[in-house]
């Protein structure tokens, strides 16, 4: 009888998130790999298909606090906050319109403004005006054409220089009267030490301190003068510190763009891997070392096999891959439960289609192979398929036998394989359900427990029809099959809950069923 036991929650340990994103990593590796080459590739020929750009750079200071001895510290803020306008200036239409029309360039005052990059070293006077162009010589002078046009534009450039060109004038003549007096005096001196007659010595003291006293007069003019001619020099004047040369090369951004590509690629690619993945409720197959699934244990793991091999993989070739799983399938059912192992085992899924009839033919033709007498038994009476896999007629059958009410010898049919019969669907039945509860089929159950070492269960999908949970309150243990390209999650667990809950049955493992196997590998648990 199988042993009872209440419904248990689902207690999946809490995955690795490292581990999760390097499987998901591994398993998409190809298209991570996509994600780098084809954007490396495409901004690789994108990139060096640009033509070659040269950079010229004019240099302007602004205000001339800095050629005073003693600049004013005001001056020199004013300044400063002043060449951040005129880094702004710079790119504006008047200034660059201006440009246009005295070099005769065939472009907008928009599109020049973005060859244009202005900027003002910290805490300085300096405003750099940067050009980027094809050709060198553009470069240049686009460059110095900008410092002239800021220079003709500001406010410095308007002062009037007729008064400018008369105080340098009076400058230069009050410098060479000062040098005049100035060897006056060195000649009345040397004359001065030749003279020994005192009235002569008084009378030349005389004259150098009238010469000294005019030399005092011409200084003190032309100190006056020079300070009101610096004085001009306002803190929004601008001047040229250095003109711009030949334009030069701008580097190559070829690597840093190469790169950035194939690492957005890569950023892209690995986020739609984890959308597909976060998005796929498959129930997957992690490989040798899953051992649990959906809380309970993994049993096994069969292979896909090829159609021309047949449904008996053990008999057309046993020495195969796909064989061997079934025999650690076996071994796995065999161990689970210690010393007494399970005698009545069920197979069932969540859906249709998913290899329920080949995996008990096969599971029946491995147990058979150690000579335990086995009896596959078809419990799915609406489809009614397992016979054809031993190549029986399909006579009567389970629906023959539960409306008779006889004992179940005269329905059973031994196959080619030793030691493994077979009890056919039968025919079609009207209510399959209600013959499946019925208190015959127990009987019928509890008789052939004595007869035979292994009762294998085949049945309908367990949410399509209530048929596999009534076989499983018959059962000691069920096998929940997993389809490995379809069955999800959400499935399976409604799988688990309707056996445990409705059925009080027992949930023996899960085996997963068209498993993308690598070549040599196989699983046994």
């Amino acid at each position: 009888m199988p042993t009872r036991r209440p419904a248990e929650q689902v207690a999946t340990p809490e995955a690795n998130p490292i581990g999760q994103y390097l499987g998901v990593a591994k398993k998409w590796w190809w298209l991570l790999v996509l994600g780098v080459i084809v954007p490396s590739l495409l901004s690789y020929r994108l990139a060096s298909q640009q033509p070659t750009l040269y950079q010229a750079q004019a240099t302007l200071m602004v205000g001339g606090s800095i050629w005073t001895a003693n600049p004013n510290p005001n001056a020199v803020a004013i300044s400063t906050m002043l060449a951040q306008s005129y880094a702004q200036l710079v790119k504006r239409q008047p200034v660059t319109r201006a440009v246009i029309d005295k070099l005769g360039l065939s472009t907008t005052p928009e599109a020049l403004a973005e060859q244009i990059t202005a900027r003002v070293q910290p805490q300085s006077q300096l405003l750099e005006i940067e050009v980027t162009d094809l050709h060198p010589e553009w470069a240049s002078a686009i460059a110095n054409a900008l410092a002239n046009e800021l220079i003709i534009q500001s406010p410095g450039a308007r002062q009037d220089a007729e008064e400018r060109s008369f105080n340098e004038k009076q400058l230069i003549d009050l410098r060479a009267r000062i040098e005049t007096v100035t060897r006056d005096l060195e000649a009345e001196r040397a004359r001065l030490a030749e003279l020994t007659s005192a009235a002569e010595i008084a009378e030349g003291e005389e004259r150098i301190a009238a010469l000294e006293r005019v030399w005092i007069l011409y200084q003190s003019a032309y100190s006056t003068l020079y300070q009101s001619i610096v004085s001009e020099q306002s803190p929004n004047t601008l001047t040229i510190v250095e003109e711009a040369p030949l334009g030069t090369p701008v580097p190559s951004r070829l690597p840093l763009v190469v790169g950035v590509a194939g690492l957005a690629g890569l950023g892209l690619a690995f986020g739609g891997v984890l959308l597909i993945e976060l998005t796929d409720d498959r129930l997957k197959w992690e490989g040798p070392g899953h051992s649990r699934a959906l809380g309970v244990p993994v049993l096994g793991a069969v292979s896909r096999m090829r159609p021309s091999d047949g449904p008996l993989i053990l008999q057309s070739r046993p020495g195969s891959r796909e064989a061997e799983c079934f025999r650690g399938l076996r071994t796995s059912i065999l161990l689970s439960g210690g010393r007494n192992a399970p005698q009545v085992l069920l197979c069932t899924s969540a859906a249709p289609q998913e290899g329920k009839s080949l995996v008990v033919a096969n599971l029946g033709v491995a147990m058979a192979a150690l000579g335990r007498r086995t009896l596959i038994i078809d419990g799915d009476l609406r489809k009614r398929q397992l016979h054809r896999m031993f190549n029986l007629a399909n006579g009567q059958g389970l629906s023959e036998l539960l409306c008779s009410g006889e004992s179940a010898k005269g329905y059973i049919q031994p196959t080619s394989i030793p030691n493994l019969s077979v009890l056919r669907a039968g025919g079609p039945a009207s209510d399959p359900t209600s013959l499946l509860a019925s208190t015959h089929f127990r009987v019928v159950l509890e008789d052939l427990r004595r007869d035979y070492d292994v009762l294998l269960l085949d049945s309908p999908a367990a949410l399509v029809v209530p048929d596999a949970a009534i076989l499983a309150s018959h059962a000691d243990g069920v096998l929940l099959l997993v389809d490995a390209q379809t069955t999800s999650r959400r499935a399976a667990l409604r799988v688990r809950r309707t056996m445990e809950e409705q059925a009080g049955a027992h949930i023996l493992g899960t085996v997963f069923n068209r498993v993308r196997l690598k070549r040599h590998q196989y699983y046994y648990h």
